[in-house]
């Protein structure tokens, strides 16, 4: 009876209390490193709009390519999650000089090292400590919308640009082409142009292709 009692007391795990510390979390859809969180934040609009997509629960644009209003932002939104957040340290291998004493030390170690110490490799060892809970995370897991850039040259793309720089000067100048009907290139513009089709309608990209993240399941 003694040693049932003891089997039981032995298979109760410990108890460890866990911290209640409170994290929002972001899978950003690209590689980040120590050097580049500042520029993946400001990709973000910032900490203020961070916060507050993680405040009032809204959708967040991540433009794909900077000052370009023609392409299409990749859109993350914040779902509610009960992740743990993990603080993973690693204590790097190092080599560490042991001296040999004795013939038979000599005679063991001989081979790798002809002098009176010899290395020693000590593997590297992990650590991991729960810090707290991740109660938000902010997920970009919709398809990216197509991408189409236009010529950066045609009247119409410049006055965007214009209008983002706020240009009152060019604004002000700006008058509507005429119209030449060229819609097809010929053979030799196409060539000088590096153009991949012969088409010159000039169409400007609308400001999105699909009112839908996801595809439909029908």
């Amino acid at each position: 009876m003694a040693d049932q009692n003891q089997k039981e007391k032995a298979e109760v795990a410990i108890l460890n209390p866990l911290n209640r510390t409170v994290f929002y979390s972001i899978e950003f859809p690209g590689y980040v490193n120590p050097g580049s969180v500042q520029k993946c934040v400001q990709r973000l609009g910032g900490l203020q709009n961070i916060s507050d997509t993680f405040r009032r629960g809204l959708k967040i644009d991540l433009p794909l390519k900077e000052n370009d209003p023609f392409a299409h932002p990749a859109a993350g939104q914040t779902v509610a999650t009960q992740n743990l957040v993990l603080r993973i340290v690693k204590r790097r291998r190092r080599k560490q000089q042991v001296e040999r004493d004795g013939s038979e030390d000599h005679m063991r170690d001989r081979g790798s090292s002809h002098s009176g110490t010899s290395t020693k490799q000590i593997e590297g060892v992990f650590t991991a400590e729960v810090v707290g809970i991740s109660q938000k995370t902010m997920r970009f897991r919709n398809p990216i919308d197509f991408q189409y850039r236009p010529d950066m040259n045609d009247p119409v793309v410049q006055l965007r640009q214009a209008m983002m720089r706020l240009d009152s000067k060019f604004i002000l100048s700006y008058r509507i082409p005429d119209d030449e009907e060229d819609f097809t290139l010929t053979p030799e513009e196409q060539e000088r142009r590096g153009a991949a089709s012969s088409s010159n309608l000039r169409i400007t990209p609308a400001p999105m292709f699909t009112r839908y993240d996801m595809p439909m399941n029908y």
